[in-house]
């Protein structure tokens, strides 16, 4: 009988996304994103469907046919940028070749905020990368949540930010969207605006 060929150890690849990157204008209600790839895929961790700023309630998603929707609870704030981050969410059907990941920025509002930030996370007694830490940055606003950046290997990068006059870093025993967290290992991180 035929062997079947050489094992697919290729990921998923996105092959449409709808609104396109970096939309603006986005609906703040019943907003829907949808990623269509080049093959069948699960999500193998839903909390890895990560949209920054958070809502109250995290992402909804479904797969249908070779696309995996994403929808949102509530709405969204207007004028806003947000980053979706499908990092560590999506593998494909058949073999679980996992998705590299993918940051899809777009806006409810006119344009995309366009600051950048990259960096790497590192315990301040070692300098050595702390993996599983989380970025957080605050919003100049008292009413505005913190959007949070997981970070997978202690380094990260947040696309699509309004202008911050700093960033800190924090590791979690639990993976909740509040700041019920206590500062070890990392530091308080100034940049200079």
């Amino acid at each position: 009988p035929p062997s079947g060929g050489p094992k697919d150890t290729i990921p998923p690849v996105i092959r449409k996304v709808d609104p396109l990157e970096g939309a603006t204008m986005v609906p703040v209600k019943k907003t829907k994103i949808t990623f269509t790839f080049n093959e069948y895929v699960v999500v193998k961790d839903p909390s890895c469907i990560y949209l920054s700023p958070p809502l109250e309630k995290r992402p909804k998603y479904r797969i249908h046919n070779k696309s995996l929707i994403v929808t949102f609870e509530s709405d969204l704030d207007s004028n806003r940028t947000y980053t979706l981050d499908l990092t560590g969410a999506v593998a494909d059907n058949n073999e679980g070749n996992m998705f590299p990941g993918y940051t899809y920025v777009f806006s409810t509002g006119e344009r995309i905020d366009s600051m950048m930030i990259t960096g790497t996370v590192q315990d301040c007694n070692t300098l050595t990368p702390v993996k599983g830490a989380t970025v957080m940055i605050p919003q100049f606003s008292s009413s505005d949540p913190l959007p949070r950046l997981r970070l997978m290997t202690g380094a990260f990068s947040a696309y699509g930010i309004f202008r911050t006059p700093f960033i800190v870093s924090m590791r979690s025993r639990t993976r909740t969207a509040t700041i019920n967290m206590t500062l070890r290992q990392t530091g308080l991180h100034f940049l200079i605006p």
